[in-house]
Parts: C-alpha cells; sequence; structure tokens
C-alpha cells in the first residue's frame, strides 16, 4: 500500500520532472545568440527597460527585466532561456490539466507530450517572447478550473471557493499577459455556470474573484510610467494617452490585419489543416477528435471549454490578415486544449482495453513522442548560418549576431533601411552592445524611398525585399549602399585582380579575406564594368578543391543580392558584391575560390561568360585546417 507522503511526493515529483525534461529539451536545442522579428525585440527591450510592441507586454517585461540580471551568457541568450523555463513550465501544466481531466497519468503525459513537441511552442520555448507563457497561462487556467469543478462535485464549499478565486487571479494575470487569453474568458464563464449555476447567486464570491481578476490589470500603467521617466526604447508615444491606450489595446494594429471579408476568410479555413497537421500528429489529431466525442457525451462543460476556445482561435488565426499565410502563433494557446482533448481520447481508448492499458498507454505516449520529434526535426540539425537575402528567418544559428556586429563596419551618420526581422537585431546591437549607436534604423524596408528624400548621410539597406529605383547600388559588408552616383573606384584596402570575363566586366579587386565566423567566410568582390553590359549576368561564387569539384558555392541572379543588374551598369562602374560561403563540414585542405559569370539559356543549360582560356575566375586560395583531432 502506498502512503499518503508516498503520493503527495509522486504528485510534485512527476509534474516537476516533466517541466525539467522538457526544459532540457529546449535548453539544449535553444537559439545561441540574437534573433530577429518580434523575439530579437523582447531580447533587448526587457534589459533597457523600454516599452514593447503592441500591447506592451508590462507582465513578460517585467519579469523579463529581473532575470536580465542573472549573470547568465548574453543578454540575448539569457532571454531565450528564460522562455524554455516558460516552456517547461507549459509542458508541466498540461500534464497536471491531462491528470486532472483523466485521472491517467499516462493521459498526462501525452498531454505533455503534445503541447511541449509542438513545433511552435518548442521553437518559442527556444527564443524569446511572449508566446511560451501565454501557453503556460492557458493551461494553469485550465487546471484552476478543472480542480474547481472537482471541488464542486465533492461538496467542498470552502475549497471550491479558493479554486474560484485562484481561478480568477490567474485570469486577470493571463489577460494582462496576452491578448488571446481574452477570448477564453467567455467560454470560462459559460463553463462555470454549467457546471454550477447556483454560481450566478453568489453574489459576494462573484464580487471578491471579479476584484481579483482585477488586481493585476494596473501593471499596465509600468508602461505610461516608464516612458515618463524617458524610457530608451519607446517607438509608440505611450507617454500621452492616445499612444498608451493604442498600445494597450492594439488597435491600430488590429484595424490593419482585420480587414478581411466574410467571404474572403472562409476562402482561408482550409489552411488550417495543413496547419494543424503541421503541429501535431495524425495520432494526436485522431486522439483529440475521439476525446472531444468523449467528453461531449460525458463532460458537456469541458468539451465546449477546449473546444470553443480552440475554434475561436482557430477563427482568429483565419481572420487575421498578414497575408497569403495564416498567423498561426494566434493558434497556440489552442495547443493545450487540443491536447486535452487527445489525454481524453486515449483515456477513453485505454478503459476499453484495462488488461493491457499500461502497454497501450506507453505505446501512445510513443507514438505521441515520435510524431512530435519528427515535426520539430529541425531543431535536431544544423542551424542555417549563412545570410540569405531577404533575412527574414534570423531564428536560429548566428545570422542575426554577425548582421549586428556588421553595423560597427558603416559610418556613424548612417541611416539603415530594414524590415522589422533585421531591425530588432540591429536595435539590440546599440543598445545592448553599443554597436554605432549614431547611426539610424529606419524601418519598414517600403521607407527607403522617404529616407533617401530627407537624409543627406550614407543609406543602407539590410535586406533585398524592397528593390530600389536608385541609379546604382554597391555592397558594404552584408548591408547594400544606395548610391546617388555609380562608384567609379576602388577602395584603397582591396586587392587587385584585374581579369576580365569577355569584353564586358572586369573582376577588378577583392576585399581582404577575413576569419570566418561562426563557419561563414565572408568574401567581397569588386566589378568594373569595361563597357555596358549587353546582358543581365548572374553570379557564382564558389570554393573548390579541385578544378572538378565545388565544395560550397553561392548564387545570385545579379550581383548585390540581386539588386543590381548588370545591364543597368555604365563603363566605367565599380561594384562592390558581398558573398557568404559555409566553410562547416568541409575536409581540411587547401581550397580555390572562384567566380563565374554566367546567362541561362532560354533552352535550359547556361551559357559561361569566358575568362582568359577558363569560365571561372580563380581569385584566392584558403587552406582550412583539420579540426578532427
Amino acid at each position: 500500500m502506498i502512503g499518503p507522503s508516498r503520493l503527495v511526493l509522486e504528485r510534485r515529483a512527476v509534474p516537476a520532472g516533466v517541466a525539467v525534461a522538457f526544459f532540457i529539451l529546449y535548453w539544449r536545442t535553444l537559439a545561441p545568440s540574437l534573433v530577429g522579428h518580434d523575439a530579437g525585440e523582447l531580447q533587448f527591450v526587457p534589459y533597457v527597460f523600454g516599452i514593447p510592441h503592441y500591447t506592451g507586454y508590462p507582465l513578460y517585461l517585467l519579469l523579463g527585466k529581473a532575470w536580465t540580471f542573472l549573470p547568465l551568457g548574453s543578454v540575448a541568450w539569457r532571454m531565450n532561456l528564460l522562455s524554455a523555463v516558460f516552456g517547461g513550465l507549459a509542458a508541466a501544466l498540461a500534464y497536471l490539466c491531462g491528470v486532472e481531466l483523466t485521472a491517467s497519468r499516462a493521459a498526462g503525459l501525452l498531454a505533455a507530450l503534445a503541447t511541449g513537441l509542438a513545433p511552435l511552442e518548442w521553437t518559442w520555448s527556444t527564443i524569446a517572447g511572449v508566446r511560451s507563457l501565454a501557453v503556460a497561462f492557458v493551461a494553469a487556467a485550465l487546471l484552476a478550473a478543472l480542480r474547481w469543478e472537482r471541488a464542486v462535485r465533492a461538496g467542498d464549499a470552502k475549497l471550491s471557493e479558493k479554486r474560484l478565486l485562484l481561478l480568477a487571479v490567474l485570469a486577470g494575470f493571463g489577460v494582462d499577459h496576452h491578448r488571446t487569453f481574452v477570448l477564453l474568458l467567455p467560454f470560462l464563464a459559460l463553463y462555470l455556470v454549467l457546471v454550477r449555476r447556483q454560481i450566478l447567486e453568489q453574489g459576494r464570491l462573484l464580487a471578491k474573484a471579479l476584484g481579483l481578476f482585477l488586481l493585476p490589470l494596473p501593471l499596465y500603467g509600468v508602461l505610461p510610467l516608464r516612458a515618463a521617466h524617458g524610457a530608451p526604447w519607446d517607438q509608440w508615444n505611450t507617454g500621452t494617452w492616445q499612444g498608451f491606450v493604442n498600445v494597450a489595446i492594439a488597435g491600430s494594429e488590429s484595424s490593419a490585419h482585420l480587414d478581411l471579408t466574410p467571404a474572403q476568410a472562409v476562402v482561408r479555413i482550409p489552411s488550417l489543416v495543413p496547419a494543424l497537421l503541421g503541429a501535431f500528429s495524425p495520432v494526436v489529431l485522431a486522439l483529440a477528435a475521439i476525446g472531444l466525442a468523449w467528453l461531449a457525451a460525458r463532460r458537456p462543460a469541458v468539451a465546449m471549454l477546449l473546444a470553443g476556445y480552440t475554434a475561436v482561435l482557430a477563427w482568429l488565426t483565419v481572420i487575421w490578415n498578414i497575408g497569403g499565410q495564416l498567423n498561426l502563433v494566434y493558434l497556440m494557446p489552442a495547443y493545450v486544449p487540443l491536447a486535452l482533448m487527445a489525454a481524453a481520447g486515449a483515456s477513453a481508448l485505454l478503459a476499453r482495453v484495462r488488461r493491457f492499458d499500461l502497454v497501450a498507454g506507453a505505446a501512445l505516449a510513443v507514438a505521441v513522442a515520435a510524431g512530435g520529434s519528427y515535426l520539430g526535426r529541425a531543431h535536431f540539425q544544423p542551424a542555417p548560418e549563412v545570410l540569405d537575402d531577404f533575412r527574414q528567418n534570423l531564428f536560429q544559428g548566428h545570422q542575426a549576431r554577425r548582421l549586428a556586429n556588421d553595423l560597427a563596419e558603416l559610418p556613424s551618420n548612417a541611416t539603415v533601411v530594414a524590415d522589422w526581422d533585421q531591425a530588432t537585431p540591429l536595435w539590440y546591437a546599440q543598445l545592448v552592445d553599443g554597436i554605432n549607436p549614431g547611426a539610424d534604423i529606419s524601418y519598414p524596408a517600403s521607407t527607403l524611398p522617404d529616407v533617401l528624400a530627407r537624409s543627406s548621410g550614407p543609406v543602407f539597406l539590410a535586406t533585398a525585399t524592397f528593390r530600389p529605383h536608385a541609379a546604382a547600388v554597391s555592397a558594404l559588408g552584408p548591408f547594400v549602399e544606395i548610391l546617388r552616383h555609380p562608384l567609379t573606384t576602388l577602395p584603397p584596402t582591396a586587392i587587385p585582380i584585374g581579369g576580365s570575363f569577355g569584353d564586358e566586366i572586369e573582376l577588378a579587386a577583392m576585399a581582404p579575406l577575413g576569419q570566418p565566423e561562426y563557419g561563414v567566410l565572408p568574401v567581397t568582390l569588386y566589378w568594373k564594368a569595361l563597357r555596358a553590359p549587353l546582358a543581365d549576368y548572374h553570379v557564382s561564387v564558389r570554393l573548390m578543391p579541385s578544378p572538378d569539384r565545388v565544395a560550397a558555392q553561392r548564387d545570385e541572379a545579379s550581383p548585390v543580392l540581386g539588386l543590381s543588374p548588370t545591364s543597368r551598369w555604365i563603363a566605367g562602374q565599380v561594384t562592390a558584391d558581398y558573398y557568404e560561403l559555409d566553410l562547416r563540414g568541409l575536409a581540411a585542405g587547401p581550397y580555390d575560390l572562384a567566380a563565374v559569370l554566367y546567362q541561362p539559356l532560354p533552352s535550359g543549360g547556361f551559357h559561361n561568360l569566358p575568362y582568359g582560356q577558363s569560365e571561372r575566375a580563380v581569385f584566392g586560395r584558403i587552406t582550412l585546417p583539420d579540426t578532427g583531432g
């Protein structure tokens, strides 16, 4: 017979073990440094105690500020680690919800696995942001609601009152943290009434609950107070009443994205199917369907709560217009309800095979774990380190870190025009690292014409998402300088090369090769138009261990991130052109650096421009060391 103390220990040890296991998983796959987009902003805003984007996230801001005092790694890595803590907490709470709903630890484990291994939950538990904590708040509220129901059915009025008040506090903090929690409130209210109609007659208790629900909301006062004291980061004028309200309720942002007609929204509904299949394995979705039917027949209030919230989040995901794709992060808080429906389905199936429930439960858990691991397999693969032309996926590796470091190479009076994806790591570089604080960062990239009209200093692009209509562009590291007049001279540090491709384009020089950083070799070439080129030529920069083998290469449809078609060059024009080559995994030994100019043929294949007696220009050689020993 198991004693009470051992039962208590098991009840605490198992969810603690789940939390630790998922924390370790997220820690081992944690983004190592800076990232882009919203996560990039939330890596530095808590540290400088600024004002984040809509809706201000005051709770996360305060928690994040306290967390940054821990002496752990860089500020960026620290904030990524905080998301891993919240992700582990969310998985543990999902486990407890599953046990509370089904009285089965196997079903609870399945709920934790389904929640914690969902690819977006996994991703947002490895980078800074509000998402994993939002999922944790939903799980905490559902756990409090289910435990309140148990107390009500046990006839324990005192305990049910305490649990209702706890639910009210959690709901207040949930709303305070993320607006998607607001959509859970009507379903929670209806759930309370369906479980115990008499609650409507308990005015004093409801007044207490309302007061506790409202208690966390004044945390929003942190935003205007901080703005009034000169927050180093506040792009939304939260020191004014209008600016504060706009940030807190995300009014202008919501109106910008909720612009679909009903017919347009309905057409997008089928897109939810691949979205769900991308979040959960077919096993989990099948179990969720079984579980919803089982709950609808036996516990309709719970079925309404879980399915209702899932449905309204799915609809929000459909109608929130960010272009051709769905904004799937809005579906993340529904992961816990879906996982609980799957847990209920597993419990229903296990009840039919009582003699083999242990084996069957283990098999289901393995299937769910295997499916989640397969969907999240990218986390176990080497992170991409080479910057692409658009720099929109700066969530892995050190791409954002290297881009931020290169801000130091720009003039102090420069203006960098970027999209949000690249702007946030650049701001981190300025506000946290003190890199080139005088440079101005303007976003989005579509502001380039306005910036060119008002700026007297040099202007650079950090992405190729916007194609400039300037007379010429040239690379300075990974940035694209927008030139008012074409360059005609080489910089004094350039190493001359001098060979030409036909009689049109000379490979005039190269920049001195820097040391590879995070396995990436940066290469800058200088082209010179001997005359106006007759066509648009593609560029291929290659690393070759022998004349007939290519170990690494980077191709562009035009020089300078594809933004400088050669047919627009004029005689005498000099263009700096930047490339990155991935050295990771290459064997030790000597490699030639080579460049090829070529033209795709209408019938297929390519025509390479001649370079002397060859079709490629060998402009350098490097030797990779043996790192195996």
